[in-house]
């Protein structure tokens, strides 16, 4: 059983889960962590959790409010059991992650790749206690912008919506301090008028946080086809060339050209991706065809 050391657990939540492994043996159980009731929540906070920023509690509820039964690829470790076996035959978590952002989102996905059922049980309730600050989940955000290519590197299918290629050509380190300057200008401001700008403008200066997490986690890759990303203008385009960048960085050049020649059948206009063809040709010692692929 995973769960965060901001939390405190209902009495029965070790018997919840117990309960559901015990008629449900393999499996893994997704818990429900709600607010600490006697901490009252700011309403900042009651932003992130209503906003999904905190956590996207709202899709595991059917259209008439019911939940779900069912939370096949969900790893929320605030709240996460799993059957020894499962986690073993998963070899557990991807340690490339430096910081405590998308590790279970990852083992999730892997998870759903590899078969595991997982159940959700909102009756396992886990509290939530920890105060939240705009300059801290700024800070948290950017945390967790710099682990997006590494989780996209591990699943690339994830790519086009974790990491935002219009999002990151639009970013400026302007425009990110701007709205971090406009977010706190209303930040504890509760003018019944203002609710709506000011949720507005937390939401920009989280998503700019975010940003420039991606970007300083895309420079700092091995590769450098990581940075065609913001160039890259639709989803395929950015599996693709996320699948270039990570095989590169095994040594995988086989799957690297196989990724390299679906990146150009998506954008064979797009100057980028031919700098990924030209990065890939160097990567084999072809210093002439990497030439012809950066002139093109």
């Amino acid at each position: 059983l995973f769960t965060g050391d901001d939390a405190l657990p209902h009495k029965h939540l070790l018997y919840r889960h117990w309960l559901r492994h015990e008629s449900n043996p393999n499996v893994a159980v997704q818990g429900y962590t709600a607010w600490y009731p006697e901490l009252p929540p700011l309403d900042f906070e009651v932003f992130l959790y209503e906003s999904g920023l905190q956590a996207n509690w709202g899709a595991l509820k059917n259209t008439d409010g019911s939940w779900k039964q069912d939370a096949n690829g969900y790893c929320l470790t605030t709240n996460f059991s799993i059957a020894r076996g499962e986690f073993d035959r998963l070899s557990g978590f991807d340690e490339e992650f430096p910081d405590a952002a998308w590790e279970d989102i990852s083992l999730g996905a892997k998870g759903s790749k590899h078969g595991l059922k997982t159940l959700f049980e909102p009756d396992a309730i886990n509290f939530h206690a920890h105060r939240q600050t705009l300059d801290g989940f700024i800070a948290r955000q950017q945390m967790e912008g710099r682990s997006r290519p590494i989780i996209c590197s591990i699943h690339p299918e994830l790519s086009a919506s974790l990491l935002d290629p219009n999002g990151l050509r639009d970013y400026t380190s302007d425009g990110f301090q701007l709205a971090v300057k406009y977010a706190k200008q209303l930040h504890h401001n509760d003018d019944p008028a203002l609710q709506d700008l000011r949720r507005q403008r937390w939401t920009t200066a989280l998503r700019y946080a975010s940003l420039k997490g991606i970007h300083d986690g895309l420079k700092a890759r091995k590769s450098k086809v990581w940075l065609a990303v913001p160039n890259l203008h639709t989803p395929e385009q950015c599996m693709h060339v996320v699948s270039v960048a990570s095989n590169l960085e095994r040594g995988e050049l086989g799957f690297a050209a196989v990724s390299t020649e679906w990146a150009l059948r998506e954008g064979m206009q797009n100057w980028a991706i031919w700098a990924v063809k030209g990065e890939l040709e160097l990567a084999y010692g072809r210093k002439r065809e990497a030439l012809q692929a950066f002139t093109r």
